[in-house]
């Protein structure tokens, strides 16, 4: 299966609605949504994983590489909707700690600092 990426704004935060399997086909695709969005000067990020139903190392490793990107550039990358599969991948790779997580999309983008 195929990760399908669809992209839109929320006042100055770019919400990527994932769905499908992150894995080491469809990552390229995620990265480049995301690099594209921070060369755009988008650096208020949130991922929805809400419909992902596989995530492989390749897609932890990207997850954590558009992280990084988006720090770097001193912005934010928040996951929200991570269904109990992703979750205990998230815990026992001890990313839990790394991401910051919401249940809702409202309430991460209400968690990003006023511009």
């Amino acid at each position: 299966m195929e990760l399908n990426i669809q992209v839109r704004k929320v006042d100055d935060v770019a919400v990527v609605v994932l769905s499908g399997e992150l894995d080491t086909y469809s990552c390229p695709n995620l990265r480049q949504s995301v690099g594209d969005l921070v060369d755009q000067g988008h650096l208020k990020i949130v991922l929805n994983l809400k419909d992902v139903e596989y995530v492989d190392s390749a897609g932890l490793g990207t997850l954590v590489g558009n992280l990084k990107r988006v720090t770097e550039k001193g912005g934010q990358l928040k996951l929200v909707n991570c269904n109990a599969q992703i979750q205990k991948v998230f815990n026992i790779t001890g990313l839990v700690r790394i991401f910051e997580q919401y249940d809702s999309e409202e309430a991460a983008i209400k968690s990003f600092p006023p511009s």
